[in-house]
């Protein structure tokens, strides 16, 4: 199942770098099932276009999500995930 949109940062599209927000006012999938993610970055890709990295809060963990488009986002996959040892999802 893939995540149907992208909240688009509002000050990178005042920069003029291409980005332009999205008339749909986008949301990243079902705010319900997945929480509250923070924190977010859209990187060059390597398996796809894009990769966006965020905080999962209610997971505790930093997850990615891929997309060729900037739209249509895959399910998020954590990319690292809680440790009690030494409490740094304490602070995302």
């Amino acid at each position: 199942m893939a995540i149907s949109s992208l909240a688009v940062v509002d000050a990178a599209a005042q920069k003029g770098n291409g980005w332009g927000k999205y008339a749909g006012s986008p949301v990243l999938g079902d705010p319900v099932r997945l929480g509250t993610c923070f924190d977010v970055n859209v990187v060059k890709g390597k398996s796809a276009k894009f990769d966006m990295y965020f905080s999962w809060r209610p997971k505790k963990s930093i997850a990615v999500c891929s997309s060729d488009d900037g739209i249509h986002w895959t399910e998020p996959e954590i990319v690292l995930r809680p440790d009690s040892a030494c409490g740094w999802e304490q602070i995302i």
